[in-house]
């Protein structure tokens, strides 16, 4: 099915604009489960959406393979494949016992092709009665992306919105969803990116808009108790690319510092050394008080696959200028950000200079974040906003 004929079996006129800001069921189909401790932009965006009607999450691409990955899905394993209400949200974690992925070996692209064809194709019966009963279906970049064509036959009075989270190549996707992603141009009505630098890796012909993350700034307004002793604290929060080598560095070369990482993940365990406090994931609003009374915050990301859009996309950097404290970050998630102290990645003596300088200058005050609401009414109705346009 073409553009043209998908747009002709629509809604026309105003009925199609009113069911683009205000969708009475929504459907977003995603490799994240709303129910998930850790949270991403998709789901802000789809707590955000409850505003207008019923929102349903399909999470696809789990399986046991999951299980090796440490995929943080797992946690919610006895809840799979049946429907679950979480926050007046539809929620439905598809578990298979196994699921294709990019084997990153050239031989193998075409059985590997095979396999994402036969999974596409499988039985989804929860996913199929959604997606025949939504007005507006959102699919997520990765595995989702090879659903565009047939939810587009299943329904093609629904808007369908293609969030481009993460470059396919960035997040290592196999071939096959490459494909799927250039095929999916035709039924897709836009896309939206959270960096205009992600324009490049669209398809030609695809319709683009830039929406970039939204930040909830009202944990940040109320000044919480300092978690801290007296001196100089520095946090970081997450994860995501962590490099324990940063730490090293710096608790040599700032022994009176005190280095507080938050949910740092496994690579966070290497890191020994006495002025260094290393903790667990912890609620989001604890987290808001070791991050508003930090001197300085640190995004310690490694640069083997850093994201090239970082810059725009990096949730710690975002709240740590929403607090009001400078950065220190690789100089590849500097971008033309204030109050960002850039490094080069494994340089003793560039690392050291920038948490001088981060901690010498005075942080520049935040400002022009949107918040999730507005980010998810862009979404919807691109077209209502100047800022959209790229």
């Amino acid at each position: 099915m073409n553009k043209v004929d998908r747009v002709m079996r629509r809604p026309a006129g105003p009925e199609k604009a009113l069911a683009s800001r205000t969708p009475r069921e929504a459907l977003l189909i995603s490799g994240h489960d709303y129910r998930s401790k850790r949270k991403a932009n998709v789901h802000f965006i789809g707590a955000s959406l409850k505003r207008y009607g019923k929102v349903n999450f399909y999470s696809i691409g789990f399986s046991f393979l999951s299980r090796l990955k440490h995929d943080p899905r797992t946690e919610l394993w006895p809840a799979a494949n049946r429907v679950c209400a979480h926050d007046d949200v539809g929620c439905y974690l598809e578990r298979n016992l196994v699921h294709p992925f990019n084997t990153h070996r050239s031989w193998m692209k075409t059985p590997e092709a095979l396999w994402f064809s036969g999974y596409r194709v499988r039985p989804r019966s929860q996913l199929w009665s959604w997606v025949k009963a939504a007005d507006t279906i959102i699919l997520e970049s990765g595995v989702s992306i090879m659903l565009a064509q047939q939810i587009a036959r299943a329904n093609p009075a629904a808007s369908l919105i293609y969030m481009a989270s993460d470059d396919l190549t960035t997040i290592g996707c196999a071939d096959y969803l490459h494909k799927c992603l250039e095929r999916s141009a035709s039924v897709v009505d836009y896309a939206v990116l959270p960096s205009r630098l992600l324009a490049p890796a669209m398809p030609s012909g695809m319709k683009l808009i830039e929406v970039p993350h939204g930040l909830d700034q009202a944990p940040y307004s109320a000044r919480q108790p300092s978690p801290y002793s007296p001196g100089v604290n520095a946090v970081s929060v997450g994860s995501m690319l962590f490099d324990a080598n940063f730490f090293e560095i710096v608790c040599r070369r700032f022994p009176e510092v005190k280095f507080h990482i938050i949910g740092g993940g496994q690579q966070s365990l290497r890191v020994n050394a006495g002025n260094a406090v290393v903790m667990p994931e912890m609620p989001f609003t604890e987290t808001v008080r070791y991050i508003q009374h930090a001197s300085i915050g640190i995004a310690p990301y490694v640069a083997a696959g850093a994201p090239y859009y970082l810059s725009d996309t990096s949730m710690k950097l975002m709240q740590y200028q929403a607090a009001g404290i400078n950065a220190v970050c690789p100089t590849f998630a500097v971008g033309e950000k204030a109050g960002r102290f850039g490094y080069d990645p494994g340089s003793e003596a560039s690392i050291a200079q920038a948490v001088r300088d981060a901690l010498r200058t005075p942080p520049v005050a935040a400002s022009g974040f949107l918040n999730w609401d507005e980010v998810t009414d862009r979404i919807l109705a691109p077209d209502d906003f100047a800022d959209t346009r790229i």
